[in-house]
């Protein structure tokens, strides 16, 4: 049975590919604390990925705000617009989980404004949020 309080697997983003897609395509918005880079997925549910620079700190601050930053978007993942969005933390600030929250929502909705103009669609968001299939649910 699935811990109900995870970040699966299948709403991060993982290979350098998808990393490279989202670097290359994607649009950019940035506040004190974060810059955030998104593009559309094709999916149904938002995507992380976090890039956490070497000049941000030692291994250890560098895990700490990796760790705040999984926290902010597990909580919000559902009220976010579905895309992929990379995190980069802005060095020499530190931040609590609530203020990256803040951070997430206010610049997902402002990339998803941009996001939706350069495709032409509606976000599909505005139907409801959904989430992604889970590993454990038998395939039919």
């Amino acid at each position: 049975m699935p811990r109900p309080n995870t970040l699966p697997a299948s709403v991060r983003i993982r290979t350098a590919r998808e990393f490279d897609r989202v670097f290359r395509d994607g649009v950019r918005a940035s506040d004190g604390r974060v810059t955030l880079l998104g593009r559309s997925s094709g999916l149904a549910y938002a995507r992380l990925g976090i890039s956490v620079p070497r000049r941000y700190g030692n291994a250890v601050r560098r895990n700490r705000i990796k760790r705040l930053i999984r926290e902010a978007f597990r909580t919000t993942r559902h009220d976010l617009p579905p895309a992929d969005w990379i995190v980069i933390p802005r060095p020499g600030q530190s931040a609590s989980v609530e203020q990256l929250r803040a951070s997430l929502l206010g610049l997902t909705r402002r990339l998803a404004k941009r996001l939706d103009r350069a495709t032409g669609a509606t976000s599909p968001s505005a139907s409801g949020p959904t989430q992604p299939p889970r590993a454990t649910e038998p395939q039919t």
